[in-house]
């Protein structure tokens, strides 16, 4: 107990770990080649380069043990299951999920802090490098695929020390409360850097957001954890609901409304400046 948020925060960089590498073998591409070749044919590249991965990859999961709380979690919703079937009662566990009401509290608070966290890394991982290279031009593919490469490496830094730092705080919860009002402010932050004009504050805009979602995303797995503890039969259900709420309804659907906020602003200041054209 005393080193979970540190332990989550490892299956948490692990996962970014992947997206790190992925920024690495597009970095490569966008350097190697040209912005025809790759709209020709290298784009094809980071899929091929994945391909090769995923032999080792199926080696590694085929010969990785289960933890022995996993493996007594799985034999306890085994059982829950076969009595469920000896009474006749075979639900699914979302509607088990979503009688209680203290669970669909539970499962409304978890959406709601997803929801916040997921919106903040796609905004800032996936977004940002298309909205400094296409929408502003303030920077070519490569390079803002170099930077996002290097912001998300301190990232997963900034992420293991946030769940160690979880460790030691009295609730969980309290670095995840300076967290969240961080990642409020420091997101219109970073833009208002971006309007500096120079790499300098390109770069450390996106680190400052990095660094506020990590005080989150640090004891998040653990929380989760500790959440759905009470009720370890609805554990597996409980996490895989809220995070693909939060994750397709609030995450991926984000980069498109920012998408279209950014031209709908600038169709706003267009014409503002066509009416202030006029009256002069």
């Amino acid at each position: 107990n005393r080193t979970r948020g540190f332990r989550g925060s490892v299956c948490d960089a692990s996962s970014v770990g992947g997206f790190l590498l992925a920024s690495l073998v597009t970095s490569c591409v966008r350097v190697a080649l040209t912005s025809e070749q790759v709209d020709d044919w290298g784009w094809r590249l980071p899929f091929l380069f994945s391909l090769l991965l995923a032999p080792l990859l199926y080696h590694v999961v085929s010969h990785t043990e289960e933890s022995k709380f996993w493996a007594e979690r799985s034999e306890q919703k085994q059982t829950e299951e076969q009595i469920r079937e000896s009474e006749g009662d075979s639900r699914p566990a979302i509607l088990d999920l979503m009688a209680s009401p203290f669970r669909r509290r539970q499962l409304a608070g978890m959406v709601g802090i997803l929801s916040a966290t997921t919106s903040t890394f796609y905004i800032l991982f996936l977004w940002t490098p298309v909205y400094l290279s296409e929408l502003r031009g303030v920077m070519s593919q490569a390079h803002a695929d170099s930077m996002n490469f290097t912001v998300v490496a301190i990232y997963i830094v900034f992420l293991l020390l946030s769940g160690r730092l979880s460790d030691t705080f009295p609730h969980r919860m309290d670095l995840m409360r300076i967290g969240l009002p961080g990642v409020i402010a420091a997101c219109p932050t970073m833009f208002g850097m971006f309007e500096t004009g120079s790499w300098w504050g390109y770069f450390v805009g996106q680190v400052q957001l990095g660094a506020c979602l990590s005080m989150v995303n640090g004891g998040l797995a653990a929380f989760e954890v500790e959440m759905w503890m009470a009720d370890p039969t609805l554990s597996f259900t409980g996490v895989a609901v809220g995070h693909n709420l939060a994750a397709t309804l609030f995450g991926g659907t984000m980069p498109l409304v920012a998408t279209f906020l950014y031209y709908k602003s600038n169709e706003f200041i267009n014409e503002e400046e066509e009416e202030g054209d006029e009256d002069f």
